[in-house]
């Protein structure tokens, strides 16, 4: 799937990837970054960020997680000026390496 994704990129001349995931307040996040840093590892494997930015999620010192990209509903942004691909994450527990239980998208793919 995620070689589907790269060629999409590369056919669609794109130039930047936004992965996005919701807070547990529903608000809309998102990580930006040039394409052309985007390769296989990273689409299978996901992205570590800092959960202790997120109002709700982790304290500082267990903060590690894992945006964990949904490749099965890539989106480019028609509403960007730069063509721009949009990817919803799972978040993951980057110590357990299993869904983290505050996440929305999670609780609703347990529902």
């Amino acid at each position: 799937m995620s070689s589907k994704i790269l060629k999409m990129m590369k056919d669609k001349e794109i130039q930047f990837l936004d992965l996005r995931f919701t807070d547990p307040k529903g608000k809309l996040q998102h990580l930006t970054m040039d394409a052309s840093i985007v390769d296989e590892e990273m689409l299978n494997e996901g992205v570590f960020f800092d959960g202790s930015s997120i109002a709700g999620w982790k304290a500082i010192n267990e903060s590690d997680m894992i945006l964990k990209p949904d490749l099965s509903r890539p989106i480019i942004d028609p509403f960007n000026s730069h063509n721009t691909l949009n990817i919803f994450c799972d978040i993951m527990d980057a110590v357990k390496k299993t869904p983290y239980e505050r996440d929305p998208r999670g609780t609703a793919k347990k529902s």
